[in-house]
């Protein structure tokens, strides 16, 4: 039981030079750590500095710099990079050559013109409000051959004071304002006018629902 204490008893100052050791290097390491990233972070920025062109000059920044005048007789000659600049602005601008003319085709933007046929049909004037329908029947008649004065059509067509158009002529007078319906001045219609037309010989008939076509046949029949 001694010799173990005795033995435990020499081996502990061993033991704590090691540890002391162990901390001095750590702490050694550890201060040259920082002194170097106290280094680093308090170093001013590395400044670039252009060369200049001609030897020996110094930054525009440098207190000492000023710089080069030209002496009296002397001229300074301009470097390579204003030379180009004045050789393209003084270049003449060489003109674009023509596009050639393409053929194109020519689009009209009229419609083309319908045949028409011009007949020798009389045109009488309207003289009253209201007798567009008997003056026109007239010139139609005219056209055929039958010559005959709208107020002869009148007669034969009648009036009716009953105001149905489909029977006679409705309105006080052939001078009532136009556009007027019974009792005012209205007109007459196709059925009447045709009774009166076959009355004087002619061969007429009223049409009623049909399209330009067939009227347009009708005419060129001779009909």
């Amino acid at each position: 039981m001694t010799r173990s204490l005795q033995r435990q008893r020499s081996r502990s100052p061993a033991l704590g030079r090691r540890l002391w050791l162990a901390l001095l290097i750590w702490a050694a390491l550890s201060a040259s750590v920082i002194l170097g990233v106290g280094r680093l972070l308090t170093r001013p920025p590395h400044v670039v500095r252009p060369a200049m062109a001609d030897v020996g000059s110094r930054p525009v920044s440098d207190p000492g710099f000023s710089p080069p005048t030209a002496q009296s007789g002397a001229q300074l000659l301009p470097d390579n990079t204003s030379t180009s600049v004045q050789a393209v602005q003084a270049a003449p601008v060489a003109a674009l050559p023509a596009s050639p003319t393409l053929n194109q085709p020519v689009i009209s933007t009229q419609a083309p013109s319908a045949p028409r046929a011009l007949m020798d049909v009389p045109r009488y004037p309207q003289e009253r409000n209201l007798n567009c329908e008997l003056r026109s029947a007239t010139v139609l008649a005219a056209f055929y051959g039958w010559n005959f004065a709208w107020k002869e059509l009148f007669v034969v067509v009648g009036h009716d004071p009953n105001g149905d158009p489909n029977i006679g002529f409705v309105g006080r007078s052939m001078d009532d304002p136009v556009g007027g319906i019974y009792p005012a001045g209205y007109g007459v219609h196709a059925d009447p006018v045709a009774r009166g037309l076959r009355r004087l010989g002619i061969a007429a008939s009223a049409h009623h629902g049909v399209d330009a076509a067939w009227l347009r046949d009708q005419i060129y029949a001779g009909r």
